[in-house]
């Protein structure tokens, strides 16, 4: 009876030993890359507008409200608000609805692409960034480096 509670003691330490994990620390270009990773792609999600998802569709420019009959020449706002009551306005209302929708519906993926140079610097940027990535043991890949 007395080796019960050794084993249980064995028992609860190897457990307790094998549970532990090992915290490693990041260096500076993994903590950057890591930051990177994460936030960018929010980022640029927030950035980005789609301009076609507008509520409305633009107003006709003055010479389409003239071609259907409105006096866009002498007062454009109230040729427009009086286009806005008419058919045709509908009807383009409508069509930028279905396209709007059709837009918001479609799964294509976009994407943003970046060059991987960089084209226009000042030289004390240009410095910094060769003394940083040479402190990481890193060769700087870029355009105008001479």
């Amino acid at each position: 009876m007395t080796k019960l509670p050794q084993i249980l003691i064995l028992i609860l330490i190897s457990v307790t030993l094998f549970n532990c994990e090992q915290k490693t620390e990041l260096t500076d270009l993994e903590f950057e890359q890591k930051v990177f990773y994460e936030l960018f792609p929010e980022l640029s999600d927030k950035m980005y507008n789609d301009i076609r998802l507008i509520p409305t569709p633009p107003p006709p420019p003055p010479n389409y409200l003239t071609e259907k009959g409105f006096d866009a020449k002498s007062d454009y706002n109230k040729a427009l608000e009086s286009w806005e009551k008419s058919d045709d306005y509908k009807n383009r209302l409508n069509e930028w609805q279905k396209r709007r929708d059709s837009i918001i519906n479609d799964t294509t993926e976009i994407y943003i692409a970046f060059p991987d140079s960089i084209n226009q610097f000042e030289r004390e940027d240009m410095y910094e960034l060769i003394n940083h990535f040479n402190d990481q043991k890193l060769v700087v890949d870029s355009k105008d480096f001479e």
